[in-house]
């Protein structure tokens, strides 16, 4: 039970940092000149990349993932286009 509970707040978490990601590239493009994603590329499939990345590079127990997510969440929140991760998700749209 405790795995399943744990699984989807990662679950939930996730969605709300896509959400948080989808919203502040929305503000990027509308205040940036000639900012687009590239044919083909959808946000949230970078979003998902990314995460599996991150999640290779540093192998977390679920509990672990969690609060990682959850730093993540507030560091976007508090952070915005500023942040370390949204900085990480342009970076990765330029190639």
């Amino acid at each position: 039970m405790d795995r399943k509970v744990t699984e989807l707040a990662i679950n939930v978490v996730k969605e709300k940092i896509i959400e948080e990601l989808v919203i502040l590239f929305r503000v990027y493009r509308d205040t940036t000149v000639d900012v687009s994603l590239p044919t083909g590329v959808n946000l949230q499939e970078v979003i998902e990349r990314l995460f599996d990345i991150e999640f290779s590079l540093r192998p977390l127990y679920r509990e672990e993932r969690v609060s990682f997510l959850n730093n993540l969440y507030c560091d976007l929140l508090s952070q915005g286009m500023e942040s370390e991760y949204f900085l990480q998700v342009i970076q990765f749209l330029g190639g």
